[in-house]
C-alpha cells in the first residue's frame, strides 16, 4: 500500500497537469493514425480484389459502388491527417503561455519540481531591455530550471511572469548539436539561414574561423567539435538570432575566462538592447553583469525600478 501511494505521489504531477494531458492525446492520436494506416492498406487491399473482379466481369453497378467507398476512405484520411496536425499544433500553442510587456517582470513566481516540492519561492523581479541580470546560488537550488521556466519549458511553477516582447533563446552548457549543415546548425532556431557572407563573419567574431569553409558540411558535430567549440557556435548562433531576451545557462563554463569574457564582450556590443539573463560561476563573466538576483530557495525579490 505504502508503494502505491508512493507512486501515485510521484506520478500525479504527471497526469494531472494540463500539458500532460495535451501529450497523451498527442500520443493517441499518433497511435489512432498509425491503426487507420493499417486498416486502410486492409480496405485498399480488399477493395483492389473486388475492383479488378468486377472489371472482369462488366459490373457497372458493382464499379460505381467501389468508386463511392473508395472516395470515402481517402475522406477518412484526410479527417484523421487533419485531427493529427491540430494536435500537434495545440502542443506546440502551450509551449509559453505568459502574457507579453516591455519588461521581464516576475511577480510571486514559485518554481517546483514534478512531485510538487518547490525549488524556489516567491520570486519577485523587474528586468527591462539591455540589462545583465545575473542569477547567484548553490548548485541544485533551481537556477537552471527558472530559466528554462522563464522560456516556457518547464510547466512545474506557481504564480505569474511577464515576459519582454519579441523572440527569446535559451543557451545551454551544451548546445544542442544535430546532425545538419553548419549552414542549418548556425542558423537555428531560425528556419532561414543567413547569407554565407554574414556566417562567416559570426564565426570569425567567436574564434571559429577554422569552420568557414565548411558551412555546406553535414557531420556529428557534437562529436567533431570540443566543448569550448561547442559553446563558441552556441554564442555564434545568439549573435545571428538577435534575440530580445537571452538566457545564458553557463554558456561558457568550458572555455578560460579570458576568453569567456571576451566572447560574452562582443555578445554585448553586438545587441546593446538584448535583456541577459545568466548562470556563470566566473568571476571575470560574473562582473560582466550589471545586477545580481541572490537565490536562496524560500523568497527572492529585487527592487523594481521604473520603466517607460
Amino acid at each position: 500500500m505504502k508503494t502505491l501511494c508512493t507512486f501515485w505521489t510521484l506520478a500525479r504531477p504527471y497526469w494531472l497537469d494540463r500539458r500532460q494531458w495535451l501529450s497523451w492525446v498527442l500520443l493517441l492520436s499518433v497511435i489512432g493514425l498509425g491503426l487507420m494506416v493499417v486498416q486502410i492498406n486492409l480496405w485498399i487491399n480488399a477493395w483492389s480484389k473486388t475492383f479488378y473482379d468486377a472489371l472482369g466481369e462488366f459490373n457497372t453497378a458493382a464499379l460505381y459502388g467501389l468508386m463511392l467507398q473508395y472516395s470515402l476512405y481517402i475522406g477518412l484520411y484526410v479527417i484523421a491527417v487533419g485531427q493529427f496536425q491540430q494536435a500537434i499544433d495545440a502542443t506546440r500553442g502551450q509551449s509559453c503561455d505568459c502574457p507579453r510587456g516591455a519588461v521581464l517582470r516576475l511577480d510571486n513566481l514559485s518554481v517546483q519540481l514534478p512531485d510538487g516540492r518547490s525549488l524556489l519561492n516567491n520570486l519577485n523581479l523587474v528586468a527591462g531591455p539591455g540589462q545583465w541580470l545575473r542569477l547567484e546560488g548553490r548548485s541544485g537550488l533551481g537556477k537552471s530550471t527558472l530559466l528554462r521556466t522563464l522560456q516556457g519549458l518547464w510547466p512545474w511553477y506557481r504564480g505569474r511572469w511577464q515576459l519582454p516582447g519579441g523572440s527569446s533563446l535559451l543557451l545551454p552548457q551544451q548546445p544542442y548539436l544535430p546532425p545538419l549543415p553548419l549552414r542549418q546548425l548556425l542558423a537555428y532556431p531560425a528556419s532561414d539561414c543567413p547569407a554565407d557572407e554574414r556566417l562567416i563573419e559570426v564565426l570569425r567574431l567567436v574564434g571559429l574561423n577554422q569552420l568557414s569553409e565548411r558551412l555546406g558540411e553535414q557531420a556529428q558535430w557534437g562529436r567533431e567539435l570540443s566543448g569550448g567549440e561547442q559553446q563558441r557556435l552556441g554564442i555564434a548562433r545568439a549573435l545571428l538570432y538577435a534575440p530580445q531576451t537571452l538566457y545564458l545557462d553557463e554558456a561558457t563554463s568550458q572555455l578560460d575566462e579570458p576568453a569567456a569574457c571576451q566572447l560574452l564582450t562582443t555578445l554585448r556590443q553586438a545587441l546593446p538592447d538584448t535583456l541577459v539573463v545568466g548562470i556563470s560561476h566566473q568571476p571575470g563573466v560574473a562582473r560582466l553583469f550589471t545586477r545580481t538576483v541572490a537565490l536562496q530557495g524560500q523568497s527572492s525579490s529585487q527592487p523594481a525600478p521604473a520603466y517607460h
